[in-house]
């Protein structure tokens, strides 16, 4: 789940939205129309959206490669999108997450401890770092 909406501005309210919805046909099963999606909505926004809105993008394409069988693909660009926001807990966890897939248990630990002295309610990380 990459869901990390804000409340405030209308144009992210509304990407959030839109972002929402392709993650829709991520979850209902249908990663290659998801990422059809996202790849239009990333190349129509560029480099003008927020880091947030850019996060959040790529790691759902990120997720939608992983579907389609590119573990690669989708881990790399699940660090490029964690670049976009390295500070938020989401970004922190999903970090974690490509150390775990890829096998670096010891990377999942210290990131992990390090995101966990900086925010303890983060239930993604506390897992990874659990695993």
């Amino acid at each position: 789940d990459t869901d990390d909406q804000q409340d405030g501005d209308p144009l992210e309210a509304h990407l959030d939205g839109e972002i929402d919805t392709y993650r829709g046909y991520l979850a209902s099963g249908q990663p290659q129309t998801a990422k059809d999606l996202f790849d239009r909505l990333l190349n129509r926004l560029n480099a003008n959206a927020s880091d947030r809105i850019q996060f959040r993008i790529k790691a759902n394409i990120s997720f939608c490669l992983l579907e389609l069988g590119d573990e690669g693909g989708g881990l790399s660009l699940m660090l490029e999108a964690c670049d976009h926001t390295p500070d938020s807990p989401k970004s922190v966890a999903n970090r974690a997450l490509v150390h775990l897939l890829r096998g670096d248990f010891e990377a999942v630990a210290k990131i992990a401890k390090t995101g966990l002295d900086d925010t303890t309610d983060n239930e993604e990380l506390a897992g990874y770092y659990v695993q």
